[in-house]
């Protein structure tokens, strides 16, 4: 049985957008922060759908390394199904404009001395 992913319930539309770099600022206070946070987030999301993706070839094929042609079509549908889904640098975008992220940066010590 396939597990659904959160993200089909954001709503993402599958193509880039222009987004408000103030707004993307206005999140963390800095910029490079805000992208560093989504990039981040992004990697999360490629890591999750890519383990989704093995577990169901892994449930279909049942770790036989025989295919028959109905398995193929079967990977085959599959893999058409996740080409179609956003990208995770959208996914992840979306996320954070919604705050829906949950992130935290660790100061280093001696940065605290120089402010």
């Amino acid at each position: 049985m396939r597990k659904d992913y959160y993200f089909k319930e954001l709503k993402t539309d599958p193509y880039i957008q222009t987004r408000d770099i103030i707004e993307l600022w206005q999140k963390t206070g800095n910029l490079f922060k805000s992208v560093r946070v989504i990039s981040h987030r992004a990697n999360q999301i490629q890591a999750d759908l890519l383990q989704m993706y093995k577990d169901e070839i892994e449930q279909i094929t049942g770790g036989s390394e025989f295919l028959a042609d109905e398995m193929r079509d079967t990977i085959e549908k599959i893999a058409v199904e996740y080409e179609q889904l956003p990208k995770p640098t959208l996914l992840a975008t979306e996320e954070f404009m919604q705050d829906k992220t949950y992130w935290r940066f660790i100061e280093e010590e001696g940065e605290e001395d120089q402010k």
